[in-house]
């Protein structure tokens, strides 16, 4: 195997393709993933081997694959699916509730019953209302966040760069609320984690710009994947991407323990400390990584109606890696101890298997199965590396 390069410093370079090749990096770095601007990479760390079967998340390719689209961020609320989606539904990540609610009351969480297994979501009544944070939260990393160097600590920084980092706090905290209500609402006990852990690490990260030291902008890299899942989940669902795939996925078994209710308002980071699977996890990525390259530089906009038997073969050939691979994630997530980890993992094996089932038919808005699969798994990584300190 060789040595594994830190997973959360990939090389942002991709393979250039000829035709149309400066437009396209031209729009990539537009929507250029807003945690891992290009001086913002945490120090490498010692190679590590001996994981060469262990092809869990593809966290590296969050980056790279994410420059390959045009809207990672943003999904576009104006959609002709999603006035479904603003509809609500019943649950499909997850048992369906025994006790009726009230969407319009604030004390009432919707997904509480929600305890079997989670599932691909095929429909979520919050995520025409995400819109709005999305456009707040972007808004303020655009204005040079984006770039920062995260190694520099705040009391070296300059002023400009201080309104930067106070100005995303600002703008985490100005959407938490929003974020709760969103955590009530939906039906779902994995959505509802994900907004929990927006709101929990989101809040850390504002709350340490006072004394920012480097080790906090781990706190931000999860708060940010928390809230790019829900963006990628939620373009699946208005895309009508993940009510086509979700059929042909087999159902997983239940969570390992029984799922428990706090408050949304003032969640817990659902990993304290890193464990021997976070041990495992990170280090072994660079591997996946580098077998799916080719893979990560392909144009998702081309339907498989229209590719080159080139593009065709790259394809092919990632399917079993993912399917591998999200035996791989399901099985660390059962084994972490931990139950929103679980959850996180089986979800990220199951947009895994449904990219890979559409393959063979693909259309554009399958790649945001592959996305939701890629976020989630950064997810980890980087709740990994807060809980390292």
């Amino acid at each position: 195997m060789s040595t594994p390069q830190d997973p959360e410093t990939p090389e942002a370079t991709e393979p250039e393709v000829a035709q149309g090749a400066s437009d396209r990096r031209a729009r990539r770095i537009e929507h250029y993933p807003p945690e891992w601007g290009p001086k913002n990479r945490p120090a490498r760390q010692p190679a590590q081997r001996g994981h060469a079967k262990w092809t869990i998340g593809l966290v590296a390719l969050a980056v790279v694959v994410a420059l390959s689209i045009t809207a990672i961020v943003l999904f576009n609320g104006n959609d002709t699916a999603s006035s479904a989606s603003n509809q609500v539904p019943a649950p499909t990540s997850g048992s369906s509730p025994t006790a009726t609610t009230d969407a319009t009351d604030s004390s009432v969480i919707a997904s509480a019953d929600d305890v079997g297994p989670v599932s691909i979501v095929t429909s979520d009544v919050t995520c025409q209302s995400f819109d709005d944070i999305q456009k707040t939260l972007v808004a303020a990393q655009s204005k040079g966040w984006n770039d920062r160097d995260a190694s520099v600590p705040g009391s070296a920084w300059t002023p400009t760069q201080r309104t930067q980092y106070e100005a995303v706090g600002q703008a985490i905290t100005d959407t938490i609320d929003a974020a709760v209500t969103l955590a009530k609402k939906t039906p779902h006990r994995v959505m509802r984690e994900l907004y929990e852990t927006y709101v929990a690490y989101g809040r850390a990260y504002a709350d340490s710009l006072a004394q920012y030291q480097p080790a906090d902008d781990f706190l931000a890299r999860t708060s940010v994947a928390a809230f790019q899942s829900i963006s990628a989940i939620c373009r699946s669902v208005v895309s009508a991407a993940a009510q086509a795939r979700a059929p042909g996925i087999p159902a997983v078994a239940p969570p390992t323990d029984a799922p428990t209710v706090g408050d949304p308002a003032n969640p817990d980071r659902f990993l304290p400390q890193a464990g021997p699977t976070c041990g495992r996890w990170i280090p072994a990525v660079a591997e996946l990584q580098a077998a799916t390259q080719t893979w990560a530089a392909l144009d998702p906009k081309i339907p498989e109606s229209n590719w080159t038997p080139d593009q065709r073969a790259t394809q092919t050939a990632v399917g079993p890696l993912l399917t591998d691979a999200a035996n791989t994630v399901e099985a660390a997530g059962r084994g972490s101890g931990y139950p929103v980890f679980e959850d996180f993992a089986t979800l990220a094996a199951l947009y895994y298997r449904a990219y890979a089932l559409a393959i063979s038919s693909y259309t554009p808005h399958d790649y945001d199965l592959a996305l939701a699969g890629l976020q989630l798994d950064d997810l980890i990584a980087s709740a990994c590396r807060a809980a390292s300190g």
